[in-house]
C-alpha cells in the first residue's frame, strides 16, 4: 500500500514496478520483497487508496463551506493541463 501510494503521490506511471533498475534496486533492499504488479496497482491498490483519501476529505470537510477552483493551461508541448482546489 505505501509503494502504492508513492507512485499515485509522485505521478509515477504504474509500470515503474517493472523497470529491470526498480526491480534490482528492491532486490537489493529486501531480497524476499515482491512488488505487485502494474495491474494490482492500477486496480485494487488505486481503488482503496482513493476511497480512504475521499473518506478523509469528506470528514475534514465535514459542516464546512468550501468553494471548488479550478484553473487550466497548457504546457509547452501544449499539452492540456487542469487543476482544482478546494477553499
Amino acid at each position: 500500500m505505501k509503494l502504492a501510494k508513492f507512485i499515485f503521490s509522485k505521478n509515477l506511471p504504474f509500470n515503474v514496478v517493472e523497470d529491470d533498475y526498480f526491480k534490482d534496486w528492491l532486490k537489493e533492499m529486501r531480497p524476499s520483497y515482491t512488488p505487485p504488479s502494474r495491474k494490482v496497482i492500477a486496480g485494487p491498490l488505486l481503488s482503496q487508496v482513493y476511497k480512504e483519501i475521499k473518506a478523509e476529505v469528506q470528514e475534514e470537510l465535514k459542516d464546512e463551506e468550501v468553494v471548488l477552483m479550478q484553473d487550466g493551461w497548457s504546457t509547452t508541448q501544449n499539452h492540456p493541463i487542469i487543476a482544482h482546489s478546494v477553499s
